[in-house]
């Protein structure tokens, strides 16, 4: 049979500098979990502007990627991933920030950068690949205050930013 594509959250109003944010908010006061077990993202950030946070996404050993951030201006706040396939958040464009999230069990990246980014406050651990891996050669991220455990491959690994800053606990 032909592979399925499932969509487990959709947004259909794009946001902007005149409409303000997208957002994507766990109810105050508790975390819902979004739970997968296939292979899908189980969420993809794909219009500029959007932010999600205070929420948990479980994957149960899925190869999907947690979040996916493929816009310019992408807000992750508050978000915990546990047991992600690839990679816990995935930033592919620019501008994107981090900060604040729980990323436990991935079976690759805990972090991954291609663009410009802010990568501040998380927790990352128990993690296959790295920890924070930033293959942006982009003149501005910065990685700050970053408690990184238990990685298989490096905590921080640079392959392509030349100018990063880095002030992170490993």
């Amino acid at each position: 049979p032909a592979a399925k594509s499932v969509t487990y959250l959709t947004a259909r109003v794009a946001g902007g500098s005149t409409k303000g944010q997208v957002i994507v908010r766990g109810k105050a006061g508790v975390r819902p979990v979004l739970n997968i077990t296939n292979t899908a993202t189980a969420l993809t950030l794909s219009q500029a502007n959007w932010m999600a946070e205070n929420f948990e996404i479980d994957q149960d050993g899925a190869t999907g990627t947690g979040i996916t951030a493929s816009a310019a201006q992408i807000t992750i706040s508050n978000i915990k991933i546990v047991d992600a396939g690839t990679s816990g958040i995935a930033l592919t464009s620019s501008s994107a920030i981090v900060t604040g999230c729980d990323i436990a069990g991935v079976g690759g990246d805990g972090i991954s950068a291609a663009g410009s980014a802010a990568i501040v406050g998380n927790y990352i651990r128990d993690i296959v690949g790295d920890g924070i891996e930033i293959t942006s050669t982009a003149p501005i991220i910065f990685v700050a205050n970053n408690i990184i455990d238990s990685c298989v491959a490096r905590g921080i690994y640079l392959s392509g930013a030349v100018n990063a800053g880095v002030n992170t606990v490993t």
